[in-house]
């Protein structure tokens, strides 16, 4: 059984990277991925279509081409939302804190410690995610919590829709203030 190869400059990295050196809105990078990388993809399944009649199921290559075709719609989808990578980098970048800090957090005082504590950390990594300055977000919210009556507008893109240029103004106001600068 001969193994799928491709050349290596072409191929869904090669979208990736062009993705991010342009850029580009989800609209155009669906069409540029799709007329890219759709036939290769399209090529890869059939190969794992023949593949999968000659290895033995329970082999590692068997298994590996099971979980391949088991996977195939998800592995599509990001071909059709321009919002979405082929590659999971990203997340693996924002659970790393959580892998790393796993051993420092395993015993809380209380259960209730460590619900609170995963709702603080969500909150901290979609502020990341929004492009939002954590240290911000939580001393704003913080301060409207008590007078703030819709719980959306303290979610992170709430708030980064609602109050975000109020908070900047603000800071800049008093940087002004502390230079001297009029």
């Amino acid at each position: 059984m001969r193994c799928w190869r491709r050349k290596p400059s072409i191929g869904s990295g090669r979208c990736s990277r062009s993705r991010r050196r342009r850029r580009t809105f989800p609209t155009p990078r669906v069409r540029s991925c799709g007329i890219r990388t759709r036939p290769l993809l399209e090529e890869f399944n059939a190969w794992l279509a023949l593949a999968e009649t000659q290895a033995l199921p329970k082999s590692p290559l068997g298994r590996a081409i099971t979980y391949a075709r088991n996977q195939w719609p998800a592995l599509l989808r990001y071909l059709d939302d321009g919002r979405l990578s082929i590659s999971n980098n990203a997340a693996e970048r924002a659970l790393r804190p959580f892998a790393d800090g796993r051993k420092n957090w395993l015993f809380f005082q209380r259960e209730g410690g460590g619900k609170t504590a995963a709702i603080l950390m969500s909150l901290l990594m979609t502020a990341k995610a929004a492009g939002i300055h954590p240290g911000d977000y939580f001393k704003d919210v913080l301060l409207r919590l008590s007078t703030c009556t819709d719980a959306k507008m303290l979610t992170p893109h709430g708030w980064k829709q609602h109050f975000e240029v109020e908070v900047t103004e603000r800071r800049h106001a008093v940087l002004q203030q502390i230079l001297g600068v009029a």
